[in-house]
C-alpha cells in the first residue's frame, strides 16, 4: 500500500482465492467486510468494545481468540450477481440457534420473510475443527427453505 502512496489506519481485510498456482488476492478493503467479519467476530472472546477503543487510541490491543474453527455460508438470490433480482420467500426454522442466522437483505412482509436483495443472509457455525464447522454451517443452511443459492465449495480444501 505504501508503495502505491496509500495510507490508512483501521481494519484491513484481504479477499483471497485459492488457485492451482497458490492463493491470489482478489481485493483488499480498509473496512469490516461481510461475510468476512461474520465468521471472524464469533472467534473474539475478549471485550470487542475495548479492542476497538484501544485501536482508536493507538494503544496495542489485547486480542483473545476462541480455539474453535468457524465457517460461513452466504445464501444469495439465484439471479445474483448478474441477473434481475426477483423477490423470493425465505422460511427460517422457528428453533433456530441465536446468532447463527445473520439476515442481510431480508424483510418481514404480509407473506412472511422475503428478500429482493442479492445477498440474503449468512449462516455461521463453530466447531472443534474446520471440517466440522463447514459441515455444521452447511447442515444449518440446508434447514432454511426458499429459492436460494449458495456456494458448496466453501472450505472444500479442509474436507
Amino acid at each position: 500500500m505504501q508503495a502505491d502512496g496509500l495510507d490508512g489506519q483501521g481494519v484491513m481485510y484481504i479477499g483471497l482465492i485459492f488457485t492451482p498456482d497458490g492463493p491470489k488476492i482478489l481485493e483488499y478493503n480498509m473496512r469490516f467486510g461481510d461475510p468476512e467479519t461474520q465468521v471472524l467476530l464469533p472467534q473474539i472472546t475478549n471485550d470487542f468494545y475495548q479492542l476497538i477503543s484501544d485501536l482508536l487510541a493507538n494503544r496495542q490491543p489485547s486480542l483473545t481468540l476462541s480455539d474453535k474453527a468457524y465457517a460461513c455460508f452466504v445464501a444469495v438470490n439465484p439471479a445474483y450477481p448478474s441477473g434481475a433480482l426477483k423477490t423470493v420467500p425465505v422460511i427460517v426454522p422457528t428453533d433456530w440457534p441465536e446468532g447463527t442466522w445473520l439476515p442481510a437483505g431480508v424483510a418481514k412482509s404480509d407473506h412472511g420473510w422475503e428478500s429482493h436483495a442479492g445477498r440474503i443472509f449468512s449462516v455461521v457455525a463453530g466447531a472443534e475443527s474446520l471440517p466440522d464447522a463447514v459441515k455444521a454451517a452447511k447442515t444449518a443452511m440446508e434447514k432454511i427453505q426458499g429459492v436460494l443459492d449458495y456456494r458448496t465449495d466453501i472450505g472444500f480444501h479442509t474436507l
